[in-house]
């Protein structure tokens, strides 16, 4: 089996919530690598590392349930909303301020993610199947 393949498996396989932080870590390390990428390399790397963190905050916040999730699925938005507007800015600026905002507020998010139960269901109950 290739590593690609071992990847789809993964994927496919994992639960919404796994997939849900993996996301939110992979943007968590986007938006920190590009903090470190060289001003010498024109830009391109850190521009590339802010777009890749901004369209996984688009992904997690175009996947928000708003019938199902209420005031969280809500609040959810309007964070994901100021973490975007908090990457454009790192673009247009070198200052790291930008970054670490976006970034604070990701961490915090993936720290909740991180302390649900497992098989919570969308009304904040134990659901029977575990999923």
């Amino acid at each position: 089996m290739t590593a690609n393949a071992y990847l789809i498996n993964d994927v496919t396989t994992a639960s919404s919530e796994m997939l849900v932080q993996r996301l939110l870590e992979k943007a968590i390390r986007s938006a920190n690598e590009a903090r470190k990428a060289e001003a010498a390399a024109g830009g391109d790397s850190r521009a590339m590392r802010l777009r890749r963190a901004f369209d996984i905050v688009v992904e997690l916040q175009n996947s928000l349930d708003f019938e199902r999730g209420g005031e969280i699925a809500r609040n959810l938005d309007a964070l994901y909303e100021f973490i975007r507007s908090r990457l454009v800015a790192a673009g247009l600026s070198p200052s790291e301020e930008p970054i670490d905002d976006a970034v604070r507020i990701l961490d915090l998010i993936a720290e909740t993610w991180r302390r649900l139960p497992e098989g919570i269901n969308g009304e904040g109950e134990l659901d029977a199947g575990g999923a």
